[in-house]
């Protein structure tokens, strides 16, 4: 059965080229428990819980010293089509990203599934939005690009660029927590609200700091 033989290969992938044993206690606490776990609210129910069977037999067998496999469990939301329902071919909901990482670039691609919706609530794929995520980008790049890429510093500090500054550790610091918490969309929503700033001083010299 699949959710069996997947219930336990965490465990050898710690360890795969040992052929005297299915892992070495050395790989074992180097590399086990696994840190973070990821995977749909239907795992709850089947794999999720066969692996923490496996995992708690073969600690009471004394061949692992931690009975619980996950240290972080996060179930992601499921993309659905731009009508809100679930993507199927009967429907006719289905969109492929090909055609759309040919037009707009894969990185485009990546950011608006993050910024579509919570990770752990999903959204709907509509390609009408793909633009806007398309455009902050490109202004995104372009701001970078025109001032310290360009080396347009300047050793004077303003009162801009101050407030530059302190805007920037901000973002540094939210984006950072954000992603730590699988919390993308906010995060890029931080980095829009800054190069919004950014725009605006675009072509005036930045003090380097």
């Amino acid at each position: 059965d699949t959710f069996i033989c997947s219930s336990w290969y965490f465990l050898r992938y710690v360890d795969p080229h040992n052929s005297e044993q299915a892992w070495s206690t050395e790989e074992m606490k180097r590399w086990l428990p696994v840190d973070q776990y990821v995977g749909g609210v239907e795992h709850a129910i089947l794999h999720l819980l066969y692996a923490r069977f496996f995992v708690k037999a073969l600690h009471d067998m004394g061949y692992l010293d931690f009975d619980e496999p996950f240290m972080r469990l996060f179930h992601q939301g499921m993309v659905l089509g731009s009508d809100g329902q679930k993507m199927s071919k009967s429907r006719g909901n289905v969109e492929s990203p090909d055609k759309y990482v040919a037009k707009y670039g894969a990185d485009t691609i990546r950011c608006y599934m993050m910024f579509i919706g919570p990770f752990d609530a999903g959204g709907s794929f509509r390609p009408d939005n793909l633009e806007g995520v398309w455009r902050f980008l490109n202004r995104f790049w372009s701001v970078i690009n025109d001032n310290w890429i360009a080396g347009k510093g300047s050793d004077k500090e303003t009162s801009e660029s101050k407030a530059i500054e302190r805007l920037r550790h901000k973002t540094i610091k939210r984006v950072t927590e954000d992603l730590s918490n699988f919390r993308f969309n906010t995060a890029l929503a931080a980095l829009m609200e800054c190069n919004n700033v950014l725009v605006k001083h675009q072509h005036e010299p930045v003090a380097q700091t």
